[in-house]
């Protein structure tokens, strides 16, 4: 029985994802408003009903993928005990996590998150508060084992966040060195963060 149970979690993660990496291309290429579940079942070769076995609305699609960004990232590292390398893996994962269709697809959904009072607050709770809890348990850890100076973890955990998504931000408006250097960002980011922990 527990084997039955195991493959039917598997085939509905596979359904999720093959779902959600729908939504991403039709985000992507529509635009979040003109883009309708009609759209994404059609790209994922299935049934327009089938994606309300998965997802209430397209909102909860939106979050989906934004959570599912999120968890590539913030997976525990077995050894928590060195800081640098600890961060930089978590970014290098973030960063390798976007999906091919990433400057469409945030240009698609970002301003949805930021007019969408339902939507942004689903994603608060959703997706930046389980990530802010789990970094800022890490960082707690770090600080009472002394591997890094005191500070409150709450507001430095989302002074890091708020750099990484600005950062996002100038890719998406097309600065040109952000867009050169792209690939170094979590060695430069790491570098700045460690210094500052440093005690």
């Amino acid at each position: 029985m527990a084997d039955v149970d195991a493959l039917q979690a598997q085939l509905v993660a596979a359904r999720r994802n093959q779902i959600l990496d729908a939504a991403i291309k039709v985000f992507a290429e529509k635009g979040f408003d003109r883009a309708t579940i009609r759209d994404i079942a059609k790209t994922a070769g299935i049934a327009d009903g089938t994606i309300y076995n998965y997802f209430d609305n397209k909102n909860e699609l939106l979050l989906g993928i934004i959570n599912r960004l999120s968890q590539s990232t913030f997976v525990q590292a077995e050894d928590m005990t060195n800081v640098r390398e600890w961060l930089r893996s978590a970014l290098v994962r973030h960063y390798e996590s976007l999906p091919s269709e990433y400057d469409k697809f945030f240009r698609a959904i970002f301003p949805e998150v930021l007019v969408n009072k339902e939507l942004a607050g689903s994603y608060v709770a959703q997706v930046l508060e389980p990530a802010y809890a789990l970094i800022e348990k890490c960082f707690q850890a770090w600080i009472d084992n002394g591997l890094v100076r005191p500070l409150d973890s709450a507001l430095t955990v989302r002074a890091v966040s708020g750099m990484i998504i600005g950062l996002h931000l100038l890719r998406l408006i097309g600065e040109p060195h952000i867009q050169e250097h792209w690939d170094r960002l979590p060695d430069v980011i790491t570098q700045i963060i460690v210094n500052g922990l440093k005690k």
